[in-house]
């Protein structure tokens, strides 16, 4: 039911305006927020990839109020550190780091770190949480061709594997909006933060043996604001929904994304608030 409202709600928003989330911060002297009156949020950019391009982004906030989780196109055109403006897709190539930097920027969002898992180490996160158990909505086979052997069939309730999970959390069939794809990585990240263990040491010794897991200040950020999503996600009640973008028109077959600054700032108002940074009044 939870991937079937998503994709409501998607479907919705890829006639008009995908969800995303749009401050930016300037010193000055008059300032539009009171940041220190709101209570902190912490925030982890998770990036899932497959080689080296992003598939789609989750941002992920716990610390006060309901925990969230914001969905971000890969096809987003923002402007990233040390590549320019590309699509999200492309942010992994000035390093990890990028991608956060290009949210915290667009957004005007206080970025704890990033976090990048591709394919190898999602799969591998999944297996050491014992798998988990999801609604599968299409059948993920082996390659598009028509007839491909079907590697994971839909279904209600089905307990995947890392392979398995890695597998439909990016996946997406054919013409499908890119919107189909993050309802499914909507549905996988929520069940594996779901499944991490509640001991802060337990779990930190999970994500620290990922492959290219991050270290230092990162990996405190990403065991602790997992440790703040984890009740929520296990009851299935972890606060989702999409970065407000709008269709750029590029004549191909794949379509782009503009961020929505209007709506993004408004969702971050209403769900990130205690990440937001300070804009100044009249705006940047």
């Amino acid at each position: 039911m939870r991937l079937l409202a998503v994709l409501i709600v998607l479907a919705v928003a890829a006639t008009a305006v995908l969800t995303v989330v749009h401050l930016r911060g300037r010193a000055g002297s008059q300032v539009a927020t009171a940041a220190a009156a709101v209570a902190r949020q912490h925030v982890v950019a998770l990036a899932l990839a497959q080689g080296a391009q992003v598939t789609g982004i989750s941002v992920l906030a716990s610390g006060a109020g309901p925990s969230q989780q914001v969905l971000v196109p890969s096809r987003l055109v923002l402007d990233v550190p040390g590549a320019g403006r590309v699509p999200m897709t492309q942010a992994l190539a000035p390093g990890r780091s990028a991608v956060g930097a290009a949210l915290a920027d667009a957004l005007d969002l206080r970025v704890d770190a990033t976090w990048v898992l591709d394919t190898g180490a999602l799969a591998a996160l999944v297996d050491r949480v014992g798998g988990v158990v999801v609604d599968v909505d299409v059948d993920v086979t082996r390659g598009q061709d028509a007839g491909a052997a079907v590697l994971l069939a839909a279904g209600p309730r089905q307990r995947l594997g890392g392979a398995q999970a890695a597998s439909y959390a990016q996946w997406l069939v054919g013409s499908e909006p890119e919107a189909s794809r993050l309802a499914r990585q909507d549905t996988v990240v929520e069940a594996v933060l779901g499944a991490l263990p509640a001991a802060l040491d337990q779990r930190r010794s999970i994500l620290a043996a990922l492959p290219g897991a991050p270290t230092g200040p990162e990996l405190a950020a990403v065991v602790d604001i997992t440790g703040g999503l984890r009740a929520e996600a296990a009851q299935g009640r972890l606060a989702s929904t999409l970065l407000p973008a709008t269709d750029i028109d590029s004549g191909g077959e794949s379509t782009s994304y503009g961020l929505a600054e209007a709506a993004s700032a408004a969702m971050v108002r209403s769900r990130l608030a205690g990440a937001a940074l300070a804009v100044p009044v009249g705006g940047r």
